[in-house]
């Protein structure tokens, strides 16, 4: 006789928990959705490069912004100010012809609360 194998069912705890995360952190805080608060956001800054050349760098800056909530009820806080943020373009091609470039956009920064979590299955 060979018994059957199959698969085990992992629970989909991510959005649950994304959710509590909203839940705690409003009522932690005294807050709600539409509430301004002072956050340290991310963008870019474009520096040149020894021997030539561009890099992008990501730099922090406190200033004031508004919770939100998306269409899946996860919690993130937006920017009043506008950041730049770059994408690298780069023609495909070597040598001589090779052409690099920084597309600058210029959008409200974002920080989504409680992303850092992964789910792992308990080894017991």
């Amino acid at each position: 006789m060979s018994e059957i194998i199959s698969k085990p069912v992992v629970p989909n705890l991510k959005s649950e928990i994304l959710i509590m995360v909203k839940n705690e952190f409003l009522k932690l805080n005294n807050l709600k959705i539409g509430d301004s608060i002072i956050w340290n956001f991310r963008y870019d800054t474009l520096r040149s490069q020894y021997k030539g050349g561009m890099a992008s760098y990501g730099a922090n800056e406190e200033s004031e912004g508004v919770l939100k909530e998306n269409k899946d009820g996860f919690l993130y806080v937006e920017s009043v100010k506008e950041y730049s943020f770059y994408t690298h373009k780069w023609n495909q091609r070597s040598g001589r012809q090779s052409r690099h470039t920084w597309e600058r956009t210029m959008k409200k920064a974002q920080h989504f609360f409680g992303t850092g979590f992964t789910h792992v299955m308990p080894t017991e």
